[in-house]
């Protein structure tokens, strides 16, 4: 990922810490950190971001919902929402702007990388610049990563093959609850479906997988709905392993 200028509206001092220092990790440049919205709308008439990374609920007049519709009416910018509020109000209220990704807290370095790939991702399709194909999207990032459509494992990265003990000669094309454990399916059912529902939710999630040797391990776990020309499609990403 090419290196990007970040806009922060955060109100929790302890998260910026933790933001500032994933962002500087990864190599990005921030631009700024604020705690209300007027301080980061004066920053964007100096330097516009790439993307503008909002918490919801912040203090002053607006909250970072109409933050964010002002930042795309006038400048075009597109958006990473961040919030522990996945309600569904919330959703419905947050996709009434055009470029999106809704990255539910709490956050880690792997997640806030895959919620910003996605966000210039969906940024190209919402600009109708030429965007990375999905299957080079996958292969992009650097956490084991599968692309599904319909609950279908349609591709998977190198790192992802060896974490599940696909073999390149095997055909790896199956319902993604075959290397879910079954006592997992019922969380990753319900993220899915909201995923779908709102079309715009990145979440962390705790799923315990089994390889194709029937061997079992738990994975936090990003989930993430993207949208192509030809469809809707959902990404899962291996984070951490968990004991």
């Amino acid at each position: 990922m090419k290196k990007l200028k970040l806009l922060l509206v955060e109100d929790d001092k302890m998260l910026c810490t933790i933001f500032e220092m994933f962002i500087l990790e990864m190599g990005h440049e921030l631009i700024g950190i604020y705690h209300n919205a007027e301080a980061a709308l004066e920053k964007c008439q100096e330097i516009l971001p790439d993307i503008a990374i909002l918490d919801i609920h912040i203090r002053g007049n607006m909250n970072g919902i109409e933050v964010a519709e002002l930042l795309q009416k006038q400048y075009k910018i597109p958006i990473l929402y961040l919030s522990g509020d996945t309600e569904d109000e919330t959703l419905i209220d947050a996709d009434r702007i055009e470029c999106k990704v809704f990255l539910s807290k709490p956050i880690y370095k792997s997640t806030l990388n895959m919620a910003m790939t996605l966000t210039r991702f969906k940024n190209c399709m919402y600009s109708h610049a030429q965007p990375l194909q999905l299957d080079e999207l996958i292969y992009s990032l650097s956490e084991p990563a599968l692309l599904l459509k319909e609950q279908q494992v349609i591709n998977m990265n190198d790192k992802a093959k060896e974490l599940l003990g696909v073999n390149d000669s095997v055909d790896c094309n199956k319902s993604i609850l075959e290397f879910i454990r079954p006592d997992s399916q019922p969380s990753f059912q319900e993220i899915y479906k909201k995923l779908f529902q709102h079309r715009l939710l990145l979440q962390y999630v705790k799923l315990s997988f089994l390889d194709c040797y029937k061997n079992s391990f738990t994975r936090g776990s990003s989930i993430g709905f993207i949208q192509d020309y030809d469809g809707n499609y959902a990404i899962l990403i291996f984070d951490r392993l968990l004991s």
